[in-house]
């Protein structure tokens, strides 16, 4: 399984939070980095 380019994970959006995973890739991306969070957080 090939990653796709990262400008490909989010696409902009007016509704909601101003962006959206518009790849599993992207909410991937995004749960890695509250995971990270939550690892810095303590």
């Amino acid at each position: 399984m090939r990653i796709a380019p990262v400008n490909t994970w989010f696409k902009p959006k007016r509704i909601g939070w101003g962006w959206t995973p518009a790849r599993p890739e992207g909410w991937a991306a995004i749960a890695a980095f509250i995971v990270l969070l939550a690892a810095l957080a303590g």
